[in-house]
């Protein structure tokens, strides 16, 4: 793979080691340094795909110093990797020091690193959507709708001290295509509650009523300002919520202010269908 990128910002799995591009391998084996935030638990992911990269840690106990040994390392034309213990880097991790420092450094080119690779960033994550969503749906399409949403906050739960409540009222037959993306909206959700959200409760309502379905995810933690939403380092799941209710005709509304928490409202028109019939 040509180098042509000095910085790279690459998401690693949030739990299932299969859930990773080629890409995204192809990249951890090409670059020079993979920075991480805890190398045994990136060291298990590189082992896994037999990657023998050189690791170097950076969190948040040593990210003042790293920031200075990876900006000589870009200077003297060396790869690096930027990972996070899971998901993408930049909200709440160390990463979004580094970034800033490498817009502000007097380095050659680096604000065409950093937008070459938020860009790499953006288009790997739209490239594994699909593919992972689409692995977990096959393992999930012989569920039901309910137990297919229990199941998620099933799994939210392994991983989060936050408590869920359900309201899950749909009464029609709905096709395997809303079906699908319901599941992903309702997952990201969760995951993005998880890793960033610093919640103590959320609230899960996906009603019908009147041929649409109405979702409503909300949360009582930290929140963000919605008017920074493009500015914010990582918030690509949300991205990716917002593709999927655009490609069912949907429309998504998004409110969240600090301290306040956050609400996440969807509407999805309904017609008729079946669990068994793809579209």
């Amino acid at each position: 793979m040509s180098k042509e990128f000095q910085f790279y910002i690459v998401p690693t799995p949030i739990g299932n080691l299969k859930d990773i591009t080629l890409r995204a391998i192809e990249v951890l084996k090409s670059v020079d340094i993979i920075a991480c935030e805890d190398s045994r638990i990136t060291q298990k992911l590189l082992n896994h795909y037999e990657i023998k990269t050189k690791l170097i840690s950076y969190h948040k106990f040593n990210e003042r110093e790293r920031v200075n040994l990876f900006l000589n390392f870009l200077n003297e034309g060396k790869t690096i990797a930027l990972v996070s213990d899971a998901g993408t880097p930049l909200i709440c991790d160390p990463g979004a020091i580094l970034i800033e420092e490498l817009k502000n450094n007097n380095i050659k080119r680096s604000q065409e690193i950093v937008s070459k690779a938020m860009g790499y960033a953006r288009k790997t994550l739209s490239d594994s959507r699909l593919a992972i969503d689409d692995l977990r749906f096959q393992e999930d399409s012989d569920l039901d709708f309910l137990n297919s949403i229990e199941n998620e906050i099933a799994q939210f739960k392994v991983i989060s001290n936050c408590s869920v409540m359900l309201d899950l009222r749909v009464e029609s037959e709905i096709t395997v295509k809303i079906f699908e993306h319901i599941l992903y909206i309702a997952r990201e959700c969760l995951n993005n509650i998880a890793k960033h959200s610093k919640a103590k409760n959320a609230v899960v309502e996906i009603i019908e009523n009147d041929y649409e379905i109405n979702i409503n995810i909300s949360d009582d933690g930290i929140g963000f300002d919605v008017k920074l939403l493009d500015q914010l380092y990582g918030h690509y799941g949300l991205l990716g919520i917002t593709e999927r209710v655009k490609a069912i005709d949907g429309e998504i509304k998004i409110k969240s202010k600090r301290k306040s928490g956050t609400n996440i409202n969807i509407r999805i028109p309904i017609g008729k269908g079946v669990f068994n019939e793809n579209e």
